[in-house]
């Protein structure tokens, strides 16, 4: 659990690496929502929101 003053306690939520490499790999026809995916993956490796982009 993480500890912020003033706010509840909250659970870290994160993904392991297969289920990132299970979106990554997943088919998607639309190049739009590939590169939405291709952007969420990179984010889950670095650790930044998509907000910093």
């Amino acid at each position: 659990m993480i500890m912020v003053d003033g706010m509840d306690d909250v659970d870290t939520v994160y993904l392991k690496e297969n289920e990132i490499k299970a979106l990554y790999e997943m088919p998607i026809e639309l190049p739009a929502h590939r590169i939405i995916r291709d952007i969420f993956v990179i984010d889950c490796y670095t650790g930044l929101r998509h907000s910093y982009w």
